[in-house]
């Protein structure tokens, strides 16, 4: 997300995902952490917004917990999803670093997955609204037709996945693909025939999201899009197949001012807190 440490080789960053939460953060006080996450992603109104706001259905549990061992500061967070007619429209991480020993900084970061525009609330304010689309899908027009049943769909997006490779422009170099989709769409989903979300992470922070869907074509056949949103404001390079295939540049992040029109959203300091929540009556509220 932010903060980067050194240059650490591909292998090595894979090795560090092992680590679940910093080591000498004790359990109780991580699951202290989530609670906090928890009620911030709660706390959260997403809507699709228009002449009448639509709003977007958080999916409560998340869908994953995650911590950066490369990275100094101790950051650990957790992702969840709203969905609109059961597929992702909005997709957000809680997280919080560690600066100094005696407190954290809580932060937000999210990014739309949705054609129309998107907004967000929260304690009242809306403090997040995008005139652009999340994504821009491309069809892959070299890739085998969606299979008949969902367990060969699933084998086909995790190749699809794994035939991308993702470069984080700053010091740490390749980052792994987690080869299990953090989020699959139920057979309700809206508008697509199957569809998953995979993660490109660093330790198990991820930095990017590719989205696979599966899409009726209007000639009755159907097709495999896929879809690219940073989760980082670094700058990255997507390759597939060993060739280019999408960039991003850097994404102006400052702490206490962030962009609030743009599909990506990143607001750092959204609070200052103990760095044991437990310790809530010392927060700092800025």
């Amino acid at each position: 997300m932010t903060i980067p440490r050194r240059r650490l080789p591909a292998i090595l960053l894979s090795l560090v995902a092992t680590t679940t939460f910093a080591a000498d953060e004790p359990e109780t006080v991580i699951d202290r952490w989530m609670k906090v996450y928890h009620e911030s992603a709660t706390s959260v109104e997403m809507t699709v917004t228009g002449k009448a706001d639509v709003p977007l259905t958080l999916n409560r549990t998340p869908l994953l917990k995650y911590t950066n061992p490369v990275r100094r500061v101790q950051q650990h967070g957790a992702i969840y999803v709203w969905t609109l007619e059961d597929r992702p429209a909005a997709i957000a991480s809680f997280w919080s670093a560690m600066p100094e020993p005696d407190w954290r900084r809580l932060n937000f970061e999210w990014h739309s997955l949705h054609g129309a525009p998107v907004g967000a609330e929260y304690e009242g304010e809306r403090i997040w609204k995008t005139e652009e689309a999340g994504l821009e899908w491309q069809a892959l027009t070299d890739a085998a037709s969606p299979a008949a049943l969902r367990p060969q769909r699933l084998v086909q997006m995790r190749r699809i996945a794994s035939s991308f490779a993702v470069e984080i422009q700053t010091q740490e170099s390749e980052l792994r693909l987690m080869r299990q989709p953090i989020f699959r769409y139920p057979e309700s989903a809206g508008g697509v025939v199957d569809g998953a979300i995979f993660a490109f992470v660093m330790g198990t922070d991820p930095e990017l999201f590719l989205l696979v869907e599966a899409r009726a074509a209007t000639n009755g056949t159907q097709q495999w899009h896929v879809g690219i949103a940073r989760f980082t404001n670094a700058p990255l390079r997507v390759r597939r197949d060993g060739r280019e295939w999408w960039s991003c540049p850097h994404f102006p992040a400052r702490v206490g001012a962030p962009v609030r029109d743009r599909k990506f959203f990143i607001h750092l300091e959204v609070k200052r807190l103990p760095a044991d929540p437990g310790e809530m009556g010392k927060e700092e509220r800025r």
